[in-house]
């Protein structure tokens, strides 16, 4: 900079704009400004732009996330009602069974989702049943199989041949309409039987999918894997979009989504905005440039000023002198008292009288100088700029003193400056030359000192990320204020300056300023003092205030700080609330997260994982540990998985159900998923993450179906031992007894085929509930297990609307899980099969846990809920009566959108009478005796926006009758609430 500085200084000769420092500082600027500044400018905002539409991308990427779920989960709703069809049909697909019972089947599965169309069976090929029959009689007779449409008699041939679901592009309906068509082939014994057929209405899909609101502005299409387009505007594909792919039993769509406007739109302010405050910065820096070199010219002003007084004063000093010269012994005692450093050298250089300072300021003795010459003293590159002075001085030019670099004899380097004069006929020479020599060491450093000290402490105050204010003292009046302090604050620096703390309001609290004030006075100084203050706009801000004391220029200051800790108060209140929530959820969920290091043998883990083995909090958890607590048979089993899989080229992910030995010797069943997360160089796993579940009451119902079934079979097999000997008795008296020998002959073949029949039944059961377990609960588990692993945050940092995506995930994955617990439920009542473990308690009790589950529902409505239940004694089933009271309140809750909730309690007798009164929509006279049958929901304006299976009271009046010893009933009046009763003894 003073390079350039210079070499403008020097055109200046020949231009006179450039000899105003002023001008010449503002050209400078000007050119750093246009030829650096503007094209590094430029150039950002090009790496920028591509940066914000990255950002744009991923974001959006997220928003259709959204979409996507929506629309998967609304369109596996559809495909799951046809699986349901197809089941029915499977079981038994004779006309007389579909003719009584397709109708009551396929209205409870139309009426548990909106947008189908219709359900219907085409016995080989031809509909033959349809449901509903309004408005789609045209379809009864329908031969698909010789359809007209060459596309439909491929997809109807393509669902024979896989024997998987086929559908149908969506494209305009013969019954009008833009709809999507599911047909599955159903094979009896390996003949083609017909096909279940199901049409659903796209646009109220779309609808679900929130494709009509376009929450977050995006631009949204949906297309096959064909490239057709069945949602949007094609254009959206055309311009690099962010896409999801949404599987389908055959196939898939692609939905894309693009910013309404494009990608430059969406990212043009936060464009604007970045090169606004580029070109501010590039403002700000010439303006800094401009003052910088604006005072350097300045200082080079005031520094020739300056030398012009120094020779001014030399010229005086030079007067004194000659007038000292009067007398010589005046003169000599001035030369030896001298501060500064005398020498009187000849033309050829050689010194010919020193005084006392510069001996000792050079080290040498005045002997040793005498017998030196100039530049035995002073550095080479100081010793042509002292020959032209003395040759410019000869010739009658005065000099002005000069700096130089005088040499000891140590060797050490001492910045001087010099006075040059010359004295006539003096030591026998008519000139001879007199230096003035003045250390300017202390100088120096201090002015070097104080520049580095004002450029640092103007750096800091300006850049410090708090806010800062600089008051005096004792008066407090603020004085200085940084640039945050506004930002922070609201007041303006020419708001704050003269005022005191008081005086603007800031402090919230004033015992909180009298207790800071008290530290400050009596330790000079106060740090991170949590306090709250004042913002302008009346907010109030968290801080953590710090003070100093400090002295400046001999005048005391207080330097106060203040760093806004508001939102990150908040994020931890808020995190605070998550993780007691979560970990609420993961308890009552009763599944354990943990990570494992290989590195460290160590696990982090959930706190409630170490119950799962039956053991209090153990201090330390390793892979030895693991070990023991596993059931001695399943140990080789389940360490040879985990090594398998954190070996080289091994499987990232694992599963695996093994047995562990509780202290009171019980078994306990756990199932285990884990995923290696981190490999070393040599590709073996070094970090392994999952998820922990108990399975007991699973492995329990699976034994207990094998023990039925088992128990079928030998029944079976008496009934046939009887009957052959039956066979037997009767032939020795065939002759007399041949009628009803004929008869028992067809009893036994009708026996037989009843329990032919009966098996396949049971095989059936088994299956469905086998399937419903081992296909739906384990990946389902694995969907709690990692959602909680993601929410817990040990994958990283979430923002709040991860976080909430995340969270609809683990509550939809919980819902199903306790859908599929009702069925296999459901099916042990009905087998009876179900375990019973009677114990005692308090009634109120169990109220209480009921209500704390359905807690957050409840406060989310704004409902009203009182509770008024004593703690009756009760000796019963505790699971099963609470789970039916949760049932009866979760009813209650769903069905009621404004107004109150109550639960009583009474004695009648031996009996307890457990009754929950809502105000909600209420139930019409006509349809109480549908309430109790399975996967019936009864129709309301609240049912369309809830979920449900129609399981919930069906399982409450099982239970109740089957295992509590009681009953459900229900009192109602349509449009003002009702109250459902359990009825059940306080003692089993």
């Amino acid at each position: 900079m003073k390079r350039l500085s210079g070499m403008l200084a020097g055109s200046g000769k020949s231009h006179g704009i450039f000899e105003n420092p002023q001008r010449r500082a503002l050209l400078t600027s000007v050119m750093i400004f246009l030829f650096l500044l503007m094209p590094l400018l430029w150039y950002s905002s090009l790496w920028y732009e591509d940066v914000l539409i990255k950002d744009q991308k991923a974001r959006d990427t997220i928003h259709l996330t959204t979409h996507q779920n929506a629309l998967t989960t609304a369109i596996n709703q559809r495909f799951a009602l046809l699986d349901g069809l197809f089941a029915f049909t499977a079981v038994n697909p004779s006309d007389e069974v579909l003719k009584k019972n397709f109708d009551i089947f396929a209205s409870g599965l139309y009426s548990g989702a909106a947008g189908i169309r219709n359900f219907a069976l085409a016995p080989d090929g031809v509909q033959r049943y349809v449901y509903p029959l309004k408005d789609n009689e045209n379809v009864i007779g329908h031969d698909l199989i010789n359809d007209p449409r060459p596309d439909v008699r491929a997809d109807v041939q393509r669902a024979m041949n896989t024997r998987k679901t086929a559908l149908s592009a969506p494209y305009e309906l013969r019954q009008d309409g833009f709809g999507l068509v599911a047909r599955k082939a159903l094979y009896v014994n390996d003949t083609f039987w017909g096909l279940v057929t199901m049409v659903i209405d796209m646009p109220p899909i779309f609808e679900e999918a929130v494709f009509n609101c376009q929450s977050y502005d995006l631009e949204l299409a949906l297309r096959g894997s064909s490239g057709n387009i069945i949602f949007g505007n094609a254009s959206v594909f055309d311009n690099e979009p962010a896409i999801l792919r949404i599987e389908l039993p055959e196939g898939y769509w692609e939905l894309g989504g693009i910013p309404a406007g494009g990608w430059r739109s969406a990212v043009a302010k936060e464009l604007l905005i970045f090169q606004a405050s580029g070109l501010i910065i590039s403002i700000l820096i010439t303006i800094i440039f401009y003052l910088f070199i604006s005072r350097f010219s300045l200082l080079e002003m005031k520094v020739q000023e300056r030398t012009q007084e120094l020779q001014e004063e030399i010229n005086g000093r030079k007067r004194a002198q000659e007038a000292l010269l009067e007398t010589e012994e005046r003169y000599k005692a001035s030369f030896e008292k001298a501060r500064d450093g005398i020498i009187i050298f000849s033309k050829d250089r050689r010194f010919l009288s020193v005084n006392e300072e510069i001996a000792k300021l050079c080290g040498y003795s005045k002997e040793e100088l005498l017998s030196m010459k100039l530049p035995d003293i002073f550095k080479e590159a100081s010793l042509p700029e002292s020959s032209e002075r003395i040759a410019r001085m000869l010739k009658g030019e005065k000099i002005s003193p000069f700096e130089a670099q005088l040499s000891t004899k140590s060797g050490k380097s001492i910045p001087v400056e010099i006075s040059v004069t010359f004295l006539k006929n003096v030591y026998g020479f008519d000139i001879v030359f007199q230096g003035i020599i003045r250390d300017i060491t202390e100088r120096k450093q201090a002015v070097d000192a104080l520049i580095e000290s004002e450029e640092k402490f103007s750096t800091i105050f300006k850049v410090a990320p708090g806010s800062i204010m600089l008051s005096s003292l004792p008066d407090g009046k603020t004085v200085e204020v940084n640039d945050n302090f506004s930002l922070i604050t609201g007041y303006s620096r020419d708001e704050a300056l003269g005022k005191t703390t008081g005086d603007l309001g800031m402090w919230t609290d004033q015992d909180a300023r009298a207790r800071f004030l008290s530290k400050l006075k009596t330790d000079g100084f106060v740090r991170d003092f949590e306090a709250e203050l004042n913002h302008k706009s009346g907010a109030i801000r968290n801080g953590m205030v710090s003070g100093y004391i400090v002295t400046i220029l001999g005048k005391k200051y207080l330097m106060g700080t203040f760093y806004d800790i508001t939102e990150r108060k908040k994020a931890e209140k808020a995190l605070q609330g998550s993780e007691e929530r979560l970990r609420l959820a993961t308890e009552l969920a009763n599944v354990a997260v943990w990570e494992y290091s290989f590195i460290t043998n160590s696990m982090s883990r959930s706190k409630n994982h170490d119950k799962l083995y039956g053991v209090e909090w153990q201090t330390k958890w390793d892979l030895n540990t693991f070990t023991n607590a596993t059931h001695p048979d399943d140990r080789e089993y389940s360490n040879g998985i985990i090594q398998k899989s954190v070996a080289k080229g091994g499987p990232d992910q694992y599963e695996f159900d093994f047995r562990v030995v509780y202290p009171d010797q019980s078994i306990h069943w756990l199932m285990v998923v884990g995923q290696v997360i981190e490999r070393n160089s040599d590709g073996q796993g070094i970090i392994v993450r999952g998820s922990l579940i108990d399975i007991t009451e699973r492995k329990q119902a699976e034994e207990e179906l094998r023990k039925h079934r088992d128990h079928l079979e030998e029944i079976v097999k008496e009934r046939t031992a009887l009957l052959t000997t039956k066979s037997e008795q009767l032939h020795e008296n065939q002759i007399a007894l041949i009628g009803l020998v004929e008869e028992l002959e067809q009893a036994t073949k009708d026996l037989n085929s009843a329990n032919i029949h009966l098996k396949e039944l049971d095989r059936l059961k088994s299956m469905f509930i086998a399937s419903t377990s081992h296909e739906l609960r384990t990946p389902l588990n694995s969907i709690i297990g990692f959602s909680s692993i993601l929410l817990e945050g040990y994958s990283g940092e979430l923002n709040p609307e991860q976080k909430e995506q995340l969270g609809i995930i683990h509550s939809s994955g919980e819902h199903l899980l306790s859908l599929i617990t009702d069925v296999i439920d459901l099916s042990k009542i009905e087998a009876g099969r179900i375990d019973i473990h009677i114990s005692e308690f308090k009634l109120r009790d169990v109220v209480d846990e009921a209500v704390s589950m359905l807690d957050a529902n409840i406060k989310g409505k704004g409902l009203e809920l009182s509770v008024e239940v004593e703690d009756i004694p009760m000796k019963t089933e505790r699971r099963r009566l609470l789970q039916c009271i949760t049932n009866l309140l979760g009813n209650a809750v769903k069905f009621t959108e404004k107004g109150s909730i109550k639960i009583t309690a009474r004695i009648i007798k031996k009996n307890v009478d457990i009754s929950v009164t809502d105000t909600g929509i209420g139930i019409k006279t006509g349809d109480i005796p549908k309430l109790f049958a399975p996967f019936v929901r009864l129709e309301s304006p609240i049912t369309a926006k809830t979920s449900g299976t129609g399981l919930g009271l069906y399982l409450s009046k099982k239970l109740a009758r089957d295992i509590l010893g009681g009953d459900v009933d229900v009192e109602s009046e349509h449009g003002k609430g009702s109250t459902f009763t359990l009825h059940v003894p306080a003692e089993l």
